[in-house]
């Protein structure tokens, strides 16, 4: 790195559980949910998927406790930048009931950041825009539609 790089980039608590992947091979990991709705019949988990684009490194941390004094996973993903430049990171959070299967959920989602700061995030039939002035949006596509 150069003087003026710094590494960056999100950090995440997860819940601690069975992982539904190898988090060295994939942008995506998929953990427990912390907690569960008293009107919720499913145990459910959550996605949480890393806009790559191709420079990210990732990796998680095993912690003991976690503000609420559960044990928790510290997934991070990171990449050089450099100071005084505008550097943009995008996390999504997929909640899903514990039966699907994570790996064929990650595979349906597509992220995009553009240069000038509009986030793109499709999944499935969803797509959802995040435009730099904070202004967002979300549209549902029929079947066979591309977003």
């Amino acid at each position: 790195m150069l003087a003026d790089e710094y590494a960056a980039g999100p950090v995440w608590h997860l819940g601690v559980g069975k992982a539904a992947t190898d988090w060295r091979e994939h942008n995506w990991f998929d953990a427990p949910a912390f907690d569960h709705a008293w009107w919720q019949h499913e145990r459910h988990r959550v996605l949480l998927y890393f806009h790559d684009g191709g420079t990210l490194q990732f990796g998680s941390l095993q912690q003991s406790h976690s503000q609420d004094v559960d044990p928790n996973l510290t997934t991070f993903a990171y990449r050089p930048i450099v100071g005084g430049r505008v550097t943009r990171f995008l996390s999504l959070f997929v909640p899903h009931p514990s039966g699907t299967n994570a790996s064929e959920l990650a595979v349906q989602i597509q992220t995009r950041i553009s240069a000038e700061g509009e986030f793109v995030a499709s999944i499935g039939q969803l797509t959802m825009t995040i435009q730099q002035d904070g202004n967002w949006s979300v549209a549902r596509h029929a079947a066979g539609m591309a977003p």
